[in-house]
């Protein structure tokens, strides 16, 4: 303890009303960060209070408020325990009452990630001055071994009652470090479509692999010319020449082939056009 908190102690009967209790905080020893899968605690306010009361919180208790820790907030909080003590008109501290029984405190779950803590550390220094988003997949089982949202913050301030200007700061900033760029920033897929494409042709049996498309570097639609990603272009491709070599030309064709009804419903699929923090994405392990 503080020389503060040894004095009190020693002189109790001096400073009534003055107890101390000790408290488990969130400690964040890895040189990676994942701020933002990771997430945020916060105390349960008199403003939010009626919506936690029922799930069996108390003002002040710490709740999650973002990424993983708001995702699994059931799993991770444990429960209370209590010890009942005896106090006098002073609230001096005159022992526990050993006629009840105290209630042993419940450990929250642990949550155990696929997250690479030398992948991501070395992602977080890649994307340090940058704006933008990077994951890392094991392609076998979908599992996240990095995730990185650019630029991010430190949590540590979130440990205890956040300063008031901190929290502005960082809520007005105008590179939106709050903002979730995985989970939430939209942008377009580029060539990684293209297979959204071969999936739906290939599900729906009406294209032939092996049938090819002439592809001199250019496509022309309507009045307008659409480019291939080399000049000539590729020459003769079929399907997997196309995905080896991501020749545009063929794709072209290929959607006009199969539909944009297919292709859409295919990429629905694939989880386009779903919800980002949404149950499932995440896909850790809880035990």
């Amino acid at each position: 303890g503080t020389p503060q908190r040894s004095y009190l102690e020693e002189h109790r009967l001096e400073f009534p009303g003055i107890f101390f209790v000790d408290r488990a905080i969130r400690h964040y020893p890895s040189r990676a960060r994942a701020t933002h899968l990771i997430g945020y605690l916060r105390n349960v306010s008199t403003d939010d209070y009626e919506q936690y009361r029922n799930q069996g919180y108390h003002l002040g208790d710490v709740v999650g408020s973002a990424g993983l820790e708001k995702h699994y907030e059931q799993f991770l909080r444990g429960e209370d325990g209590y010890r009942y003590h005896l106090v006098d008109n002073l609230l001096r501290d005159l022992g526990e009452v050993t006629e009840k029984p105290a209630v042993r405190p419940v450990p929250g779950q642990d949550l155990h990630l696929a997250l690479d803590i030398d992948l991501q550390a070395l992602g977080e220094m890649l994307m340090e001055g940058r704006r933008g988003a990077l994951i890392t997949m094991e392609p076998n089982t979908g599992e996240v071994l990095t995730y990185v949202s650019a630029p991010d913050y430190v949590l540590a301030p979130f440990t205890g009652p956040i300063p008031i200007p901190l929290w502005e700061q960082w809520r007005d900033h105008p590179d939106k470090i709050l903002l979730d760029r995985v989970n939430n920033g939209l942008y377009p897929p580029g060539s990684i479509f293209k297979l959204v494409a071969v999936a739906a042709a290939l599900a729906g049996g009406q294209v032939d692999p092996e049938a090819t498309v002439e592809c001199n570097g250019i496509y022309r639609f309507g009045n307008r010319l659409f480019h291939c990603n080399i000049w000539p272009g590729h020459g003769h491709v079929n399907m997997e020449d196309a995905v080896r070599v991501s020749c545009n030309i063929y794709f072209y064709k290929l959607i006009q082939w199969i539909g944009f009804d297919a292709w859409a419903e295919m990429a629905r699929e694939f989880g386009f056009g779903s919800p980002g923090a949404y149950a499932g994405v995440y896909g850790p392990e809880v035990c």
